[in-house]
């Protein structure tokens, strides 16, 4: 793999945007969930992790969740809820819906 492609996430530790499904605030800690299942806790602010994701499709649909783009199953607009491919359900906040709605249907139709 091509370190380009690798964002520092912790201290040495490097990943992909690409394995990462969604990263889940928990105070001054965020734990990021990755494509094969794994889980990771690491001492970063949500913020500061969504600076470094920024260009890579990721959103944050909620103030204690990011999302990665590209990992979105299903969206359900009356629920205000998605479900991630791995079939986690995330709520999407009231107040990014809106903003949400904009950024999910540019990266459909950007992916066409």
């Amino acid at each position: 793999m091509n370190p380009i492609e690798l964002i520092q996430i912790c201290g040495r530790k490097r990943a992909s945007p690409n394995d990462i499904v969604w990263l889940e605030a928990k105070i001054n800690y965020t734990t990021i969930h990755f494509i094969n299942g794994k889980k990771l806790l690491v001492a970063k602010t949500l913020k500061q992790l969504e600076y470094r994701l920024f260009d890579h499709n990721f959103f944050r649909i909620h103030r204690s969740y990011l999302i990665n783009m590209d990992c979105i199953k299903h969206f359900n607009e009356y629920d205000f809820n998605i479900q991630l491919t791995d079939n986690q359900f995330i709520d999407v906040s009231r107040r990014k819906m809106t903003e949400f709605k904009l950024h999910f249907e540019k990266s459909f139709v950007g992916s066409k």
